[in-house]
């Protein structure tokens, strides 16, 4: 069973979602991707004020690239700016230089980068075996592929890496596909981007110490 959806003529719903809703019927889909630097910094700007990121220009070319170009990173440090008129943009600059605490300072209200990276990694865990197997390659892939702009995973990589044959190793990097935990911009090839490899780091600790 689905929820139900209005279908007369003239309506339309909206439906946002981490993982791509493709099983939905007469669905058309609007992937977002990373902006470009000026459209990220406009973005800043929509809640904090153009004219105090104008001052700061710098810092906020900073933000947004700490953000990865997200939109729902700059928007939530969109609203952390807006909710801190005295402060100057360079201090979330600075506090977001920490890859350490990055995602911590992601996070305004009922916003927060590191809950939506975790929704994508409950679901593989709620997936049975093949998706918790993914959960468990995430950290050691997000390792093996290195800092952004390393390169990216190939299948093969990937199996070394995890000790899996090319075949069940593929399955995994797809299923991390599937939950916005990992990017494929060419058949066989995947890369994460920054803030989700922070996001597989992080899962890594938390293993690491029995979490």
């Amino acid at each position: 069973m689905r929820p139900l959806l209005p279908a007369a003529h003239g309506r339309a719903v909206l439906v946002t979602s981490l993982g791509v809703l493709a099983t939905l019927n007469g669905a058309a889909h609007l992937h977002l991707t990373p902006l470009p630097p000026s459209a990220s910094v406009a973005v800043l700007g929509l809640w904090a004020g153009p004219g105090r990121l104008t001052a700061e220009h710098g810092a906020a070319q900073v933000i947004a690239r700490h953000c990865g170009h997200l939109p729902l990173a700059l928007r939530i440090a969109d609203a952390r700016l807006a909710a801190r008129p005295r402060w100057p943009v360079r201090e979330l600059a600075e506090r977001l230089a920490d890859p350490g605490r990055r995602l911590a300072e992601l996070s305004f209200a009922d916003l927060d980068m590191h809950a939506a990276l975790a929704a994508g990694h409950r679901e593989l865990q709620a997936r049975g075996a093949t998706g918790r197997a993914a959960a468990l390659a995430l950290p050691l892939l997000a390792a093996e592929q290195g800092e952004p702009g390393e390169g990216e995973l190939t299948v093969a990589r990937a199996a070394v890496t995890t000790g899996g044959a090319l075949s069940a190793t593929e399955v995994i990097l797809e299923q991390l596909v599937d939950v916005q935990l990992l990017e494929s911009r060419a058949p066989g090839r995947y890369r994460f981007h920054p803030l989700t490899r922070l996001f597989a780091l992080t899962a890594r600790r938390a293993a690491g110490t029995g979490c």
